[in-house]
């Protein structure tokens, strides 16, 4: 994480080429970091933490929306890793 104000921005601006470029630059930048069994598997600990915390109670309703927050998460990961592969077997390719 580079800084707070970037971390927390709602929206990203910038030209679409910009925004594209940074997108892709994210996305390589995390699986750089992090690889796909070691995203889901920290994706998963907070997960876990969020419902088996004592100190963390949550209403019906928080749970069912954090829960399918987790799923869509898990799948965009997922999603990412795709694209994020297939970019650079591309690049491989055509190198």
């Amino acid at each position: 994480m580079s800084n707070h104000a970037e971390y927390f921005q709602s929206w990203p601006k910038g030209t679409e080429a910009e925004l594209k470029a940074s997108a892709l630059s994210s996305i390589q930048l995390f699986f750089e970091e992090y690889n796909l069994d070691e995203s889901q598997d920290l994706l998963w600990q907070i997960m876990k933490h969020c419902f088996f915390n004592p100190s963390t109670a949550l209403k019906i309703p928080e749970r069912e929306n954090l829960v399918s927050f987790y799923e869509n998460l898990h799948q965009m990961i997922l999603a990412a890793s795709i694209l994020h592969n297939t970019r650079i077997s591309q690049q491989v390719w055509t190198t």
